[in-house]
């Protein structure tokens, strides 16, 4: 008898990306919807980063996110529904023009002070996404199932998305999930600097890349073992 490997259907939005397929079983085949996700404002951006910086350590100040936010009101998201009791479950991204890319894989953009000529306002359009900080004690699956609405508006066709394992704890859950050192396929990358390739390989940006297959989605990793949530990505 003829058996054949079935894969849920990918979750719209994260079909682009080359998430490992332990992240698309995760996070497809399930009839609950999605979490909601929106921006949040100055006030609720300022409390959420406040309870991860008492849990994390120290993450970029306050002048910085609001700059930031001034700059382009929609790159704190807040995942799930509003409660002033529970852990707040929220994503802090940057997204970057085409400028911020190169600079990102020459080693040239900071997390902690960023250049705001290198972030898109919200009517631009980007050509990579920087995680600045994700803070998800809610399973991984349902995170990511919020996120993916948020990532087919960004990048309906998928982009670049960098990152830094800011834990030990991400340390091992991205590489999990499909991301590879950016510093592999892009020469000048900063050694510690994440990178999840879009399904049709990671692009030049003015970079020569080392090699195709640094550029393409790297083989299947070590499982992602039942976790709690994600705590964090990056800050710097």
């Amino acid at each position: 008898m003829y058996h054949e490997n079935i894969r849920p259907s990918p979750i719209e939005g994260l079909e682009t990306m080359a998430f490992s397929d332990r992240v698309m079983r995760l996070s497809a085949g399930r009839s609950d919807p999605p979490l909601p996700i929106r921006a949040a404002t100055l006030t609720e951006a300022l409390e959420a980063l406040s309870y991860a910086r008492n849990r994390l350590g120290e993450l970029v100040p306050n002048h910085v996110v609001e700059a930031v936010l001034e700059h382009n009101p929609e790159l704190v998201q807040l995942v799930g529904t509003c409660n002033t009791e529970a852990a707040p479950n929220f994503l802090a991204f940057l997204p970057l023009n085409a400028a911020g890319a190169r600079a990102i894989i020459q080693g040239r953009f900071s997390g902690k002070q960023p250049d705001l000529d290198l972030v898109c306002r919200p009517s631009e359009s980007l050509t990579a996404i920087y995680i600045w900080l994700i803070h998800a004690p809610l399973a991984l699956g349902p995170a990511l199932r919020a996120l993916a609405p948020l990532l087919r508006r960004l990048a309906p066709d998928g982009c670049p998305l960098f990152t830094r394992a800011a834990t030990g704890h991400t340390a091992r859950l991205f590489p999990a999930m499909g991301f590879l050192s950016a510093n592999d396929a892009y020469t000048n990358a900063a050694a510690d600097l994440l990178v999840l390739p879009p399904r049709g390989g990671l692009p030049a940006m003015g970079q020569a890349s080392r090699t195709a297959s640094a550029c393409s989605r790297s083989p299947e990793r070590s499982p992602i073992r039942p976790t709690p949530g994600l705590p964090n990505g990056s800050t710097c």
